[in-house]
């Protein structure tokens, strides 16, 4: 997520996405024609205590003046600029924003564009308010997060999957307005952490009783690393801090969880990890006989889907205790090498997509039915390979960026390698987004099956350029294991 976005948002939320403009939005906005001097804008900016103003023409807007354009005007001419008129000093032409957008429209514009402000327009073009950087702050930060929030006062499933619903229209505008894929992932991910949140809060309501003891709903695999798609299924799991005979409680109320999940949209789990299975919920004591039973067996099938737990975030409950689990996580795979190898070993059954010609050399993508699977042969040796390097190093980061970052930065990657993968990650997951967009448009169901035909020559060029950086990763990642 590039500073601009993350400075207004912080961590991924629904508020940008689910609350228009006009709620936000400040108005009325103080608008100017051409022909009037400069010295009329500062004065209406003191008056008003704004930072900004519009400039028409016959009533539409043609551009704007900032405190900025005031002081360039100034520094430029001196004091010649007050008495000219305002259009000399203009920003021109001038960005504007449909009323009836999300915020996170106006947010990817800010940050595309590097602006601070955006005046807001009626469909007739007239300008209604105006929406800065400075004041979506403000908002969030005021408790504007609630308003609108759909997710946060469903009632139940249907309501839930409401907010789910948004997001291909959210994914496609989001990369319309040139925000990366890894970006747009992490947004669809907090829509799914707070999507398992509220249903959390539902099944609890559907309790007889309460809560025999503290506890913790964690999301595992793409939402807890910050990396979900349109396809996602349930990963999540579930401790608390009290005696294995509680079970029976939790056992139902993981039942409820994830029934609720399912009717929202979010699809039970294939390979059944989910906390209404025994072996996805327990007790702290018995999450930590678990671990210690991963580690001893070590590798081969013992650790399938054991990976994913290592991305585990909180979203609902005690995270403390949450915290406290995923410590003595880290703390057993970073000190059993054999472990962390049996994770590695799974690289060496993954292949490139790259298809070889019979002169030995790389050409196009090896295809069924004309897709190519860019998770099996593009984001999952990513993913794979970070998560080993960041575990040997017992750090809690779970997104892929960063585990990449931190490796590098403790020089098990070099910097080549790790910007090399970071960028094969963004191309892999903006082709796999974009193609589930397609899919969901044409009513197909979204899947990680990329049609490399649908993108342009210059897109397939660099993404079977950063491809190659897959060659040879699980020996590197062996390697790093033997250190």
């Amino acid at each position: 997520m590039s500073e601009a976005v993350e400075r207004i948002l912080g961590k991924p939320d629904t508020f940008p996405y689910l609350t228009r403009i006009d709620r936000v939005m400040a108005s009325p906005v103080c608008t100017l024609d051409l022909g009037e001097p400069l010295e009329r804008a500062i004065s209406e900016m003191t008056e008003q205590s704004i930072s900004s103003v519009v400039v028409e023409r016959h009533g539409r807007p043609i551009g704007i003046v900032t405190e900025r354009d005031v002081l360039r005007a100034l520094a430029t001419n001196g004091k010649a600029s007050l008495l000219a008129p305002v259009e000399a000093a203009m920003t021109s032409p001038i960005e504007t924003i449909q009323a009836n957008a999300y915020v996170y429209q106006a947010i990817g514009r800010l940050d595309r564009l590097s602006i601070r402000h955006l005046p807001v327009v009626s469909w007739e073009g007239t300008v209604v308010g105006m929406v800065s950087a400075r004041a979506l702050l403000r908002h969030r930060a005021a408790g504007a997060l609630a308003i609108g929030d759909a997710i946060a006062t469903a009632d139940g499933a249907d309501a839930l999957s409401k907010g789910w619903r948004e997001a291909p229209g959210l994914a496609d505008t989001l990369l319309t307005e040139g925000a990366t894929a890894m970006a747009t992932a992490a947004l669809l991910s907090g829509l799914i952490r707070d999507i398992t949140s509220r249903a959390a809060e539902l099944a609890l309501d559907l309790m007889e009783t309460e809560a025999p003891a503290p506890f913790a709903v964690m999301v595992l695999g793409s939402g807890g690393r910050g990396e979900s798609l349109l396809a996602p299924d349930q990963d999540n799991a579930l401790v608390w801090d009290g005696p294995d005979d509680l079970d029976p409680w939790f056992a139902e109320f993981g039942e409820h969880l994830c029934a609720i999940l399912d009717e929202a949209g979010i699809p039970f789990c294939k390979g059944g990890v989910m906390a209404s299975r025994e072996d996805w919920r327990g007790s702290l004591d018995d999450w930590r006989q678990r671990i210690s039973g991963w580690i001893s067996k070590g590798e081969g099938e013992s650790v399938l889907s054991v990976d994913i737990f290592y991305d585990m975030q909180p979203v609902y409950g005690d995270q403390g205790l949450a915290e406290r689990l995923h410590r003595d996580a880290l703390v057993a795979a970073s000190g059993s090498r054999e472990f962390l190898r049996g994770f590695a070993s799974h690289l060496s059954e993954l292949s490139s997509p790259i298809a070889w010609s019979f002169l030995g050399l790389k050409s196009g993508f090896r295809t069924q039915n004309g897709r190519v699977d860019l998770k099996m042969g593009g984001s999952l040796p990513i993913v794979t390979a970070a998560r080993v390097l960041a575990l040997k190093q017992g750090l809690a980061a779970t997104a892929t960026p960063d585990r990449l970052a931190a490796s590098v930065e403790a020089e098990r990657l070099s910097t080549g390698d790790g910007r090399a993968l970071g960028n094969a990650f963004e191309l892999v997951l903006g082709a796999i987004l974009r193609q589930q967009i397609y899919d969901l448009a044409s009513e197909q169901n979204p899947s990680t099956l990329v049609d490399v035909k649908r993108m342009t020559s210059t897109d397939r060029g660099e993404l079977r350029s950063a491809l190659r950086h897959l060659d040879g990763l699980y020996e590197a990642v062996n390697a790093s294991l033997s250190d």
